[in-house]
C-alpha cells in the first residue's frame, strides 16, 4: 500500500472513530429559559431587574446535570443501523470522562479500538491495524458528539435543547446544533440524574444508539486513564501538539 493511500485510509478510520465516539451523551420539560421569560415580559412589562435575574438563574435540567458532573465512567453497548440490519456483533466497551477536556472511549468487542482526548489532542488507536492517528483537538472539536459534556461551556451557546418526552423510564432531551456538524442532532436520556442512553442522528435512518451500564459519577479515576501506551511497532500518523 502506498503512503498516500495509507494516510487516506487512516483519515477514514479517524472519521469513523469520531462518528462512533458518539457515546454520545446528551440529554421533561423545558419550563424555563427564554420562552418562559418572554411570556413573563408580555404579561408584566414592569418586571423588575431582580425578578429577571432570578428567572435567568434557573438552569435547564440538562445543564444542571452537566454542571455537577466532574467524572463519569461506565460500560457501554453501541448499536448502529448496520448492526441491526445485518445482525453483526454489537460493539461494546468502556467510557471514562474527566471534565473538562479528558475522555476515553474504548471498544473492546468485537475489535479493539481506543479513542482518547487529553485536552489538547485526539488519539485514535486501532489494535487490529496497529495504527495510531493523532490530530489537534481544535480540528475536530465541533464534530465530537459529547462536546457539550466534555467542555466547560453553556450547552445553549452551541445547541438548542428540546424536550423529547420520556421512554424506557428516562427523560429525553434533543440537542440540535446551531452550526453544521457531522450529526444532525443528539438525544440524551437521563434517569435518576444519570445519563443512561445517547442516540446520535446522522440522518433519519442513520441512528447510533449507545446504552450505559455500571455507571459511576464523580468517583476518582485512575491517574493513568488518559495516557495512551502503544507497542513500539505501531504505525503513527500525526504529532501531538
Amino acid at each position: 500500500m502506498s503512503k498516500e493511500s495509507n494516510i487516506r485510509e487512516i483519515f477514514m478510520q479517524n472519521k469513523f472513530g469520531i462518528k462512533t465516539l458518539a457515546l454520545l451523551f446528551a440529554i421533561g420539560g423545558l419550563g424555563v429559559g427564554k420562552s418562559a421569560m418572554a411570556n413573563q415580559n408580555v404579561s408584566n412589562n414592569s418586571l423588575t431587574v431582580d425578578s429577571m435575574n432570578e428567572a435567568e438563574s434557573v438552569q435547564h435540567p440538562l445543564q444542571a446535570y452537566v454542571n455537577q458532573l466532574k467524572t463519569f465512567s461506565a460500560s457501554f453497548k453501541q448499536v448502529t443501523p448496520e448492526s441491526e440490519l445485518f445482525e453483526s456483533p454489537v460493539k461494546s466497551g468502556v467510557f471514562e470522562l474527566h471534565r473538562p477536556g479528558q475522555l476515553v472511549w474504548e471498544y473492546q468487542k468485537p475489535m479493539g479500538q481506543k479513542i482518547l482526548i487529553d485536552g489538547e489532542n485526539l488519539w485514535v488507536y486501532d489494535q487490529d491495524l496497529e495504527q495510531l492517528t493523532i490530530r489537534p483537538l481544535s480540528d475536530v472539536q465541533a464534530d465530537i458528539p459529547l462536546s457539550w459534556l466534555l467542555f466547560d461551556e453553556k450547552i445553549e451557546e452551541r445547541f438548542d435543547i428540546l424536550s423529547a418526552g420520556s421512554r424506557n423510564g428516562a427523560q429525553w432531551y434533543n440537542l440540535q446544533p446551531k452550526d453544521a456538524t457531522y450529526f444532525q442532532s443528539i438525544e440524551v436520556g437521563l434517569k435518576d440524574n444519570q445519563m443512561v442512553e445517547v442516540w446520535m442522528y446522522a440522518g433519519p435512518d442513520e441512528i447510533t444508539k449507545v446504552t450505559f451500564s455500571n455507571i459511576a459519577s464523580n468517583k476518582a479515576l485512575s491517574p493513568g486513564a488518559f495516557r495512551l501506551q502503544v507497542p513500539d511497532s505501531t504505525d503513527v500518523i500525526g504529532q501531538p501538539q
